[in-house]
């Protein structure tokens, strides 16, 4: 599903989303929160049910009303491509907005940083001069999807894929 935009030249009508747009949509988004619907689908295309802006990082998950509510509280693994994250929901977590990790999305290095550099840095964060990251953005989505269950500290069981059911 392409997010669309209202047309300026054609009132009423609605236009496919170009790059200018989504990337002011992003802006946007950091700022104070507010955007389309979905409009981070427009971004590159990172899994199955995540897309990349920037570095941020942008995962569906969809459970049913249900499913969320008993996940209150409880801490969620979630694998995004080759990344594993866990997620401690609030008792009070509501399920209708954006989760935000900082720092927790894709890393980009700083010109003339080596791998090598990298391996040796035992622990960095986000404001470290050897490379920049971007946030994880977690969209819960209401709808019908095998539930997530809370992380039982079994290390042998992975973690469950994201899933993009729209």
């Amino acid at each position: 599903m392409r997010p669309y935009q209202p047309s300026p030249e054609r009132p009423g009508i609605l236009a496919p989303m170009d790059d200018e747009s989504l990337f002011a949509h992003h802006a946007r988004f950091k700022t104070d929160g507010e955007a389309p619907e979905g409009w981070y689908r427009e971004g590159e295309t990172f899994a199955e049910g995540a897309w990349v802006v920037d570095l941020d990082l942008f995962v569906e998950i969809t459970q049913g009303a249900e499913a969320w509510e008993s996940l209150r509280g409880e801490t969620i693994e979630l694998a995004v491509g080759e990344n594993e994250y866990e997620i401690d929901l609030p008792q009070d977590v509501t399920f209708d907005e954006c989760w935000t990790l900082t720092g927790c999305g894709l890393f980009e290095p700083a010109p003339g940083v080596t791998e090598e550099q990298l391996a040796e840095a035992e622990d960095f964060g986000e404001d470290s001069e050897l490379g920049r990251f971007g946030d994880l953005h977690v969209i819960p989505m209401v709808g019908d999807a095998p539930p997530l269950e809370a992380d039982e500290d079994d290390e042998d069981e992975p973690a469950p894929e994201a899933d993009a059911s729209h």
